[in-house]
C-alpha cells in the first residue's frame, strides 16, 4: 500500500522524552535513519547547521535517548528509540553531527550496559537456539521472540569467553544465517531472507512501480549460481566421518568445521548456500519517501527495467530527509529460493591412523565446536 503523501512531510524528534522538533527543524540540514537486517545496522544520523554564534547548539550528552517519528502528516511511523553514541563537530560553516544506535530496550537505561558486559560461561551441547534465546532474554528482562524455522536448531557445545551476550548472539546468528533484532523490550531472532516476523507471519510484500522510482542501479556478480556448499560431521570419536552436500554445480564452498551431528552440518551448509544465493545480484533503488518500508520485506518491482523487475529482499532501508525532501533508498538482494536446495550425504573413508581429517578444524572431543569470533 502506497503512503498518503497529500498532507505534506512530518517528523517528530524527542530527546530524553522532551520534544525538540521545532528547535531541530530550524537548524536541520539532514536526517537519516538506516534500518538494516540486524542490530549492527540500525542507526540514526542528524546533521544540524551551527552557524549562529549568538545561538550555539547545545551538544547532547552521550547516552541521550532519541525517539523519531517520520513520514507524512497522514502516514508516519515510529522509527524507534536510539542512544546517542557519537558526536561530531565540523566547520566552516559549523555543523553538528549526532549519531545514535538502535536501543534494545523500551527504556534504554534499563540495563543496556548489562547486555554489553563481557561474560565467561559454557553452553552445553544440545541447547536449542530458542532455549538459548529465552535464557539470555530472561537475564536482561526482555521478551524472547523467534521464528519457527529457527527455534528448533540444536547447537553444539559453545564457549562464551570474555564476550557480551549481545555479541555472542550476533555471532551465532551469523553462523546460521539469522537476524538478531533487539528492540522495544524484545529480543528477536528470525531467519534471514524468509521475510517473516518473529511470530512466523509473513511481512507484507510491497509493489514498487516505475512512477515510485527516482533512480536505480543493478549489479550482478560473475557467478551464475550459488553452487555447492559442503559440510562435514562425525557423531563420535569412533564413528565414520560424513560429507553433506547442499546444492549442486560450481563454485564449490567447503565449511572447514567438523560438526557433531548431521542436523548441525545440514543447517550450516543450508545457511551458507542461502547466503551465497542471495549475494549474487544487488539492486539499489531510490524512491519518494515511503515510511512503511523496512529491512527484510519482499519488494515486487514492476515496470522499472527488464533486468530489475521481479521479487527482491530488502537488505537495508535508509529514510532520508533534507533539502531534497524525503526519500527512501533501498539496497536489495535476491530472496531465498522458493525451492529448497538439493541435499545429499555420503560416508567418507576413515583417514589413516595418526592423520587428522584434512582441511577440517580439530575441535577436540566429539560434540565440541568452537565458532569463529568474527
Amino acid at each position: 500500500m502506497k503512503p498518503d503523501r497529500s498532507g505534506g512531510l512530518f517528523f517528530r524528534l524527542l530527546a530524553n522524552k522532551q520534544d525538540l522538533t521545532d528547535k531541530v527543524r530550524q537548524r536541520l540540514f539532514s536526517l537519516q535513519y538506516t534500518d538494516g537486517a540486524g542490530v549492527e545496522s540500525d542507526m540514526l544520523e542528524i546533521v544540524l547547521v551551527d552557524d549562529d554564534p549568538a545561538m550555539p547548539i547545545e551538544v547532547p550528552p552521550a547516552g541521550a535517548e532519541l525517539q523519531l517519528d517520520l513520514g507524512y502528516q497522514l502516514a508516519h511511523r515510529d522509527m524507534g528509540l536510539f542512544i546517542v553514541d557519537e558526536i561530531e563537530v565540523a566547520g566552516y560553516p559549523c555543523a553538528l553531527v549526532i549519531r545514535g544506535r538502535a536501543a534494545p530496550f523500551t527504556e534504554s537505561k534499563m540495563g543496556k550496559n548489562a547486555m554489553q558486559t563481557q561474560k565467561n560461561r559454557s553452553w552445553e551441547k544440545g541447547y536449542s537456539l530458542q532455549k538459548m534465546l529465552e535464557t539470555i532474554a530472561k537475564e536482561h528482562g526482555l521478551e524472547p521472540k523467534i521464528s519457527p524455522s529457527m527455534a528448533g536448531i540444536l547447537l553444539p557445545h559453545i564457549d562464551q569467553k570474555e564476550e557480551s551476550d549481545l555479541n555472542f548472539l550476533l555471532r551465532i546468528c551469523r553462523k546460521y544465517d539469522a537476524v538478531l533484532k533487539p528492540g522495544g523490550g524484545k529480543l528477536i531472532i528470525t531467519k534471514r531472507g524468509e521475510a517473516l516476523s518473529a511470530s512466523g507471519e509473513k511481512l507484507p510484500t510491497v509493489t514498487i512501480n516505475r512512477e515510485d522510482v527516482l533512480s536505480f542501479r543493478m549489479s550482478q556478480k560473475k557467478r551464475d549460481s550459488a553452487g555447492t556448499v559442503i559440510s562435514y560431521y562425525k557423531p563420535s570419536k569412533k564413528a565414520a566421518r560424513y560429507e553433506v552436500k547442499v546444492g549442486n554445480g560450481e563454485p564449490v564452498k567447503r565449511i572447514g568445521t567438523l560438526y557433531p551431528s548431521k542436523d548441525m552440518a545440514v543447517e550450516a551448509a543450508k545457511a551458507e548456500w542461502n547466503s551465497r544465493q542471495r549475494d549474487e545480484t544487488e539492486l539499489n533503488i531510490s524512491l519518494m519517501g515511503w515510511p512503511e518500508l523496512m529491512a527484510e520485506m519482499i519488494a515486487e518491482v514492476q515496470g522499472v527495467h527488464s533486468a530489475a523487475d521481479g521479487k527482491w529482499l530488502v537488505k537495508t532501508c535508509a529514510h532520508r530527509m533534507g533539502d531534497g525532501g524525503y526519500t527512501t533508498d533501498l539496497t536489495m538482494e535476491l530472496p531465498n529460493a522458493d525451492k529448497p536446495p538439493e541435499v545429499t550425504e555420503r560416508e567418507l573413508k576413515s583417514p589413516k591412523v595418526g592423520k587428522k581429517d584434512e582441511g577440517l578444524d580439530d575441535d577436540g572431543p566429539a560434540g565440541v565446536i568452537t565458532l569463529p569470533a568474527s
